[in-house]
């Protein structure tokens, strides 16, 4: 083989050296673009997946947000019960005061009297005179019944020589009572030379069939000199009655 000129070794060898460099150029810059670009996809991925998971955050918070926040709906009220006006309203105002006798209807019983009997009620005022109030479920007209009260009060608490007035109808104690009617009797008695005078009334009213039907029968007696009193407190017992009714 000939053997080659210095120029063509020169030639030769400045190929190869343009090769070297080309090479070591083409290698330098291939890498590190794919390395950015690797990077670039990289970033880009995460990128995206921070912004899915950024995006999915906010709606996942907000809809547990709405679900906390959002009060729970409460059941819709029941309609208010409805108010049916009495057909029949009391025309006074009930008043339940002092102690109960029967059938819804109390007394008032004033001091210096005390209760002896819880047979309808009787009450007593030591030394100036008696009452029995007597009440009946079953009521029925007043008329011809004083006569019948005056002259069992009168057996019941041993008053002699008894004398009756005529009945006659009188105002009810109150606006949710009719039907009233009295009578009013006379006793006396003698006693080793002394006589003893006694006077009283029996009284009767109803209740309105609509309110409080009963029947009320009040007799009392004192003695002469202690009528007006007796006879002023007997007639707060029995207003005390008809309030109650």
């Amino acid at each position: 083989m000939p053997s080659l000129s210095p120029t063509t070794k020169l030639l030769a060898a400045g190929t190869a050296f343009a090769v070297l460099v080309v090479g070591a150029l083409i290698l330098r810059y291939a890498g590190p673009s794919s390395d950015h670009t690797a990077s670039s996809d990289h970033t880009a991925s995460s990128d995206h997946t921070a912004s899915s998971d950024h995006t999915a955050s906010p709606q996942t918070t907000a809809s547990a947000q709405t679900t906390a926040s959002t009060p729970t709906t409460p059941p819709e009220p029941s309609s208010a019960a409805e108010v049916i006006p009495s057909k029949n309203p009391r025309r006074d105002p009930e008043v339940d005061g002092g102690v109960p006798i029967n059938y819804g209807v109390f007394i008032e019983i004033p001091q210096g009297w005390q209760r002896e009997s819880f047979n309808g009620a009787r009450v007593v005022s030591p030394g100036r005179g008696a009452a029995q109030i007597t009440l009946s479920n079953h009521p029925v007209q007043t008329t011809g019944l004083l006569v019948p009260d005056a002259t069992t009060f009168a057996d019941m608490m041993v008053l002699d020589n008894l004398k009756l007035g005529a009945e006659r109808k009188t105002l009810a104690p109150n606006l949710n009572t009719f039907d009233a009617a009295t009578i009013s009797f006379t006793s006396s008695y003698v006693e080793d030379g002394v006589t003893y005078r006694f006077a009283g009334v029996c009284t009767r009213f109803r209740g309105l069939p609509a309110i409080n039907d009963v029947s009320v029968s009040i007799c009392y007696f004192a003695y002469a000199e202690s009528l007006d009193a007796v006879r002023a407190e007997v007639a707060k017992m029995t207003a005390s009655i008809a309030r109650s009714i």
